[in-house]
């Protein structure tokens, strides 16, 4: 499968979608235990069963079905019906306003070893786009798998805290790819509201929390990270330049 121009985006949507998408990920599998139990249903609705014993009902949002090796955006598909395509339809328009082919194609083979794209990627990514950054994979009787992402009325993510910032920024990598690494923390303190300080110079940066900081660098392919208690960021901090969040950036 050849998508000329196309990887280059989804690096990018996937740099500013994924540690995000990560820490809600973690919050979402720590709510629901390891083997969560989960009921569809034709208004839109799934129920799980907490690792409390609590129903939690979510709206699900399809954005792609993979089987066979063959991944179909939900738009597309003839199974799910339009009033429930909202979410993929934007990632679409999206990909129509900004010549993204990877976004516009019905579907396309993944089984090709050139692609280097999973069912992950894909619904990882669009997140920066439709701001929905919950999700999970319905297995189906037909052997399929529904991607989709869910909107959770009952269940907030907590406030930022150092440790799970370390652990989002230690666990995103066995998730999903990050490309450029400073512009991967620059959305994620956006999207999280997390003041972060950095020199542009250098390949570190430091975020506050209300429970401490975390000093993050990374020199070669990885985070390097460390954790220190709650201080106040100052103009004289070695990581000299403080930022409030900002809009995220669209890929």
């Amino acid at each position: 499968m050849n998508l000329p121009g196309t990887y280059s985006h989804l690096k990018a949507a996937l740099d500013d979608s994924a540690l995000a998408s990560t820490e809600y990920q973690l919050h979402f599998a720590a709510t629901l235990g390891k083997t969560p139990r989960w009921q569809l249903h034709s208004d839109g609705t799934a129920e799980f069963l907490t690792r409390t014993g609590h129903i939690l009902t979510a709206h699900i949002h399809p954005i792609g079905v993979f089987h066979n090796k063959i991944w179909t955006w939900a738009w597309a598909d003839t199974h799910i019906t339009d009033r429930h395509t909202d979410a993929a339809l934007q990632v679409r328009d999206f990909g129509l306003q900004y010549n993204i082919n990877i976004l516009t194609r019905t579907s396309f083979n993944l089984g090709d070893w050139r692609t280097l794209i999973t069912p992950n990627q894909l619904v990882t990514a669009p997140k920066i786009i439709h701001r929905i950054w919950r999700h999970f994979a319905f297995p189906m009787p037909d052997g399929s798998i529904l991607y989709a992402a869910l909107t959770t009325p009952n269940l907030d993510l907590p406030a930022p805290t150092t440790q799970g910032i370390a652990q989002t920024l230690r666990t995103t990598p066995n998730l999903v790819p990050v490309t450029k690494k400073r512009r991967a923390l620059i959305s994620y303190a956006n999207i999280r509201s997390i003041v972060r300080q950095e020199r542009r110079t250098s390949h570190t940066m430091r975020l506050h929390t209300d429970t401490g900081s975390v000093d993050v660098s990374w020199p070669h392919d990885e985070y390097v990270i460390a954790t220190a208690p709650r201080t106040r960021p100052c103009d004289n901090d070695p990581h000299e330049n403080q930022h409030t969040p900002t809009p995220p950036q669209r890929p």
